[in-house]
């Protein structure tokens, strides 16, 4: 027992020595010759991936130490899956970086008590932002809806995705606070799949769309005017939207609803951050924040950004936003969590279905031609995620589809997304 005692006690302090010096190493001895593992808690496609990626090639080389850096996926649950991981399973020496997006930040706020929610926003280190997200509404034209004052007399029919996108809850918010009409349409695979729904005339327009995605995808729409701009959504204007767009603020008629707005929105100040664990050493959060500071400047970087626009929020800004969310009063919580509750049920989008012979398969998968039952060229993309894909009745991947397939297809209209496809 002496023998047994003695060497849990050697072992322990071999353990101690180890940690202290990992801790006393400098952040440029750390780095040195290791990687950094950076976590992005979406899907790969999607602009979190996007970002994520485009910041992760550069930041190393002005890391001291200048260590590599390895990108990988930890998508589900909207994103909570990853920051359970980030705050209670990661390693907390500087060597692991999550990147997420600014709702995620919010979600204890927005929601309470889940147990779910195995998180705490405010003791993460936020290390910075590419850019802040910026939101607005938009109605086509032929809508009859010019403002968001329109929004109070006549219902403007928007399209989403899922019951828990950001669609939905910024179209129930203003609904339950202002009484903004909106009629909700789920079930489209994805943003992409509603602006098509939108050109289609299925439904009107989008609660919330990221200005610099509608420039990027239809720059068209804003310069011809197929589209009015209802409003911005944030805490303060962004020059980069046309200066006669109001303010959703500008729509509280007393100073509950004012302060309500200010938390609903104050995470679009966040946009798609990157942070490290709780209790990871202060100098190494510092070394990162201070590398990721430069990278945003990198001329390599910004030619690779080409739509992905850089405009940087410091990691101090992330936690003065975050804290200041969270101090915000019992009452003014509560009225924002109310005005969030769903009591209205969805409309579904039905999408078309036919069964055809595939014409052609391109990309490996990634798009699929054939007829439709008039007899038109119809080409949908196939996506690993929001795609449902089965061949002889068994699971498959996108990669096995072939040419000649006769297959039954789902989908949502030409050059929008598959929801399902059966081939035989």
């Amino acid at each position: 027992m002496t023998r047994i005692a003695s060497a849990l006690v050697t072992t322990t302090a071999v353990a101690v020595m180890a940690a202290g010096g990992a801790a006393a190493q400098s952040p440029a001895e750390f780095y040195k010759g290791s990687k950094i593992s950076v976590t992005v808690g979406y899907a790969p496609g999607g602009g979190n991936d996007a970002y994520a990626r485009l910041v992760s090639r550069h930041f190393g080389k002005y890391t001291p130490g200048k260590p590599s850096v390895i990108v990988r996926n930890m998508p589900g649950a909207g994103g909570l899956k990853h920051m359970n991981y980030m705050y209670n399973v990661a390693p907390k020496d500087g060597s692991a970086i999550g990147a997420t997006n600014q709702f995620t930040a919010f979600q204890p706020l927005f929601k309470g008590k889940n147990p779910k929610i195995k998180y705490d926003p405010r003791k993460f280190h936020w290390l910075g932002s590419p850019v802040a997200y910026t939101g607005v509404a938009i109605a086509w034209h032929t809508s009859g809806i010019k403002s968001g004052e329109d929004l109070l007399k006549k219902e403007l029919v928007i399209g989403a995705s899922g019951v828990s996108s950001s669609s939905v809850n910024v179209a129930t918010g203003l609904k339950n606070l202002l009484g903004f009409k909106f009629k909700i349409i789920l079930g489209y695979p994805g943003g992409a799949d509603i602006d098509l729904a939108i050109a289609r005339g299925e439904v009107q327009g989008r609660s919330n769309i990221n200005w610099d995605s509608l420039m990027t995808r239809h720059a068209d729409w804003v310069k011809n005017k197929k589209i009015n701009v209802l409003y911005q959504m944030g805490l303060k204007k962004n020059p980069i939207v046309p200066a006669d767009v109001p303010l959703i603020l500008d729509y509280a008629n007393t100073q509950e609803q004012r302060e309500v707005l200010e938390l609903m929105f104050a995470s679009y100040g966040v946009g798609y951050p990157f942070m490290a664990p709780p209790g990871t050493p202060m100098d190494r959060v510092q070394a990162i924040r201070s590398a990721f500071t430069k990278a945003y400047g990198d001329p390599k970087l910004l030619r690779e950004a080409e739509r992905w626009r850089i405009a940087p929020v410091s990691g101090e800004e992330l936690h003065a936003i975050i804290d200041k969310a969270y101090a915000a009063k019992p009452e003014v919580i509560a009225r924002m969590r109310a005005a969030y509750k769903k009591t209205a049920k969805f409309t579904r989008a039905k999408p078309k279905v036919v069964k055809t012979q595939l014409l052609t398969v391109k990309k490996k998968g990634k798009a699929i031609t054939f007829k439709d039952t008039a007899g038109k060229k119809i080409t949908v993309k196939l996506s690993g995620r929001r795609t449902k894909i089965t061949i002889a009745g068994k699971k498959a991947k996108r990669s096995k589809v072939k040419a000649g397939m006769t297959c039954e297809i789902s989908y949502f209209g030409n050059k929008g997304r598959a929801k399902k496809l059966a081939c035989e």
